[in-house]
């Protein structure tokens, strides 16, 4: 794979109208994906986050975990865009530096770990999902290395504020432009929660019109998934990136923007959701108040 780097930082934000109501509502003057599916997912705990910063009752080991595995495969890919590579034991330590380092930022937070895990069980969890990716196409796209963990910034629509987005990965095959997103799932994802998770990934399509039509190549889109098990897997799930696509994620971001806008911070209790939620104690759903 042949490795270069030609994607810019991303512009700063100019505070529009809708960048200043979002910078009243949250203290951030744009949109992140992070938001838009928190608020999607539960409009309560989007409040108690990012209007009242509330401050949460533990820190999910998840969420370390799959912190420390996406930060074990960013380097695996800078260690390529600087012609070099790396070992597993070399990512495992990435794997473990970045555990370390998500720890000591929890705020001094307990971790919430689930039922029979533990730091040692997920430290052997994490060393098998490296061994397998590592061993996996996934590993070694086949183009040039465009950018990894690139930032960018666009207005999508002068009524909504800015999107913030962070790109995992960027590169060129023979016949596009390909935009990749890394997830680590407890199993495997069918093709209804790669069709659920589309909005992410067409938008990140979106932000890169610019480069692909200076390349006159088209944009596709591929969610990598590791999944967290004895035997873990990897799977490479293709996102196509059509202007009706993106057309349908503008007018969905649109309408999640407008429930914002209207403040009604309902809990949406779900047994996935609510068993790892950091603010439950503060839901009126569990709390009786």
């Amino acid at each position: 794979m042949t490795s270069t780097a030609t994607i810019t930082t991303p512009r700063p934000v100019i505070l529009r109208p809708a960048n200043q109501r979002a910078l009243e509502l949250t203290g951030r003057p744009y949109l992140s994906f992070s938001q838009i599916y928190l608020m999607r997912a539960c409009p309560k705990k989007f409040s108690l986050h990012y209007v009242e910063h509330a401050s949460p009752a533990f820190t999910p080991a998840s969420l370390i975990f799959g912190s420390a595995v996406h930060a074990a495969v960013e380097t695996h890919f800078r260690a390529m865009l600087a012609g070099v590579t790396l070992s597993a034991g070399d990512l495992h330590q990435a794997f473990r530096v970045a555990w370390k380092g998500q720890k000591a930022t929890s705020e001094d937070l307990p971790i919430k770990y689930a039922k029979d895990q533990d730091e040692s069980k997920l430290d052997d969890m994490g060393k098998r999902m490296i061994d397998v990716f590592l061993a996996s196409p996934a590993a070694q796209p086949a183009g040039t290395l465009l950018g990894i963990e690139e930032e960018f910034m666009i207005t999508i629509d002068p009524a909504l504020p800015d999107i913030l987005a962070k790109v995992d990965l960027v590169y060129e095959s023979a016949g596009a432009i390909i935009v990749r997103d890394f997830k680590t799932s407890r199993s495997k994802w069918n093709p209804e929660k790669a069709v659920e998770s589309a909005d992410q990934i067409i938008l990140y399509g979106r932000m890169l019109r610019d480069l692909s039509r200076g390349m006159n190549k088209p944009v596709q889109g591929e969610f990598v998934v590791l999944t967290k098990a004895k035997s873990p897997q990897v799977q490479v799930l293709d996102v196509p990136v059509t202007p009706e696509g993106i057309r349908r994620t503008q007018e969905s971001i649109a309408t999640t923007w407008q429930a914002v806008l209207a403040a009604n911070w309902y809990p949406a209790p779900s047994p996935m959701n609510c068993s790892t939620c950091q603010y439950k104690s503060r839901c009126p759903v569990f709390s009786g108040a």
